[in-house]
């Protein structure tokens, strides 16, 4: 089988995931979990578990005698993230490279499920996710809200690749959880704070996340579109420095969800 395009950079930046220097991710996986209400000995489900944001917090939630199940598409996510477990000596926790939409898992199986930033809420991924929690079961999702201070950045990429990112409006979250059956449903916008020291620590970071995809893709039109790409970008970074730091506002939606 042949890897996907979102495979492929998955893999290629695992090593190097929310370990450039930034702890947002930690953070929001944190929060994430924090909401979510998992109970000691439970059984949790963490799609999309990248290198531990929120599958960390929840191993330690669920205690010695529970476990969490972390999937992912990445078998280098997975690998490094095995490392993680080991250095931690953690004993409750399994990982599986699986993806949302093949599910193998039984009918009300877990308490939790956790999805940090990790999948398109849509009606065939709620159905499944509906499907394989236990009745009173929790579902915690985090999804990036409207990021309009990155329109820039857009603006840029679109100079070079020609392709061109229209804002996406943020869906009825809650009728589309009611539709699927999921009741107590929260939503919450947060406001995140990120901050970078350097425009280099925020070029790295964004080498080592999905916009690496695009940072390739621009560097294969050669090397002095690549110097000119990255020269705009820094030139407009100068415009989030507040001090010494750059900072960022970034819009996060945490959505919880619950199956009776």
């Amino acid at each position: 089988m042949s890897k996907t395009n979102s495979t492929l950079i998955w893999d290629k930046v695992a090593t190097s995931f929310s370990k450039s220097g930034n702890d947002y991710w930690n953070r929001f996986g944190e929060k994430l979990v924090s909401f979510s209400d998992i109970k000691l000995n439970s059984i949790i489900l963490d799609i999309g578990f990248g290198r531990g944001a929120s599958l960390f917090p929840a191993i330690r939630k669920v205690g010695v005698n529970g476990k969490v199940i972390g999937i992912d598409i990445s078998n280098e996510m997975i690998k490094e993230t095995y490392k993680d477990i080991k250095n931690n000596k953690f004993n409750n926790v399994e990982l599986i490279n699986m993806n949302i939409n093949n599910l193998t898992f039984p009918n009300n199986y877990f308490d939790n499920v956790l999805c940090g930033f990790s999948i398109e809420v849509n009606e065939n991924n709620l159905n499944e996710i509906f499907r394989i929690l236990k009745n009173n079961g929790k579902l915690n999702i985090s999804i990036w809200g409207i990021q309009l201070n990155q329109q820039w950045l857009n603006a840029i990429v679109n100079k070079y690749l020609h392709v061109q990112n229209n804002i996406k409006k943020v869906a009825n979250y809650n009728d589309l959880l009611n539709s699927v059956g999921f009741t107590s449903i929260e939503i919450i916008q947060c406001l995140e704070k990120v901050i970078y020291k350097t425009k280099d620590d925020w070029w790295n970071e964004m080498n080592s996340n999905a916009f690496r995809n695009i940072i390739d893709a621009v560097s294969n039109l050669g090397l002095e579109k690549f110097h000119s790409f990255k020269s705009d970008i820094y030139d407009a970074l100068e415009n989030f420095y507040d001090e010494d730091n750059l900072v960022f506002e970034m819009p996060v939606i945490y959505i919880s969800a619950k199956k009776y």
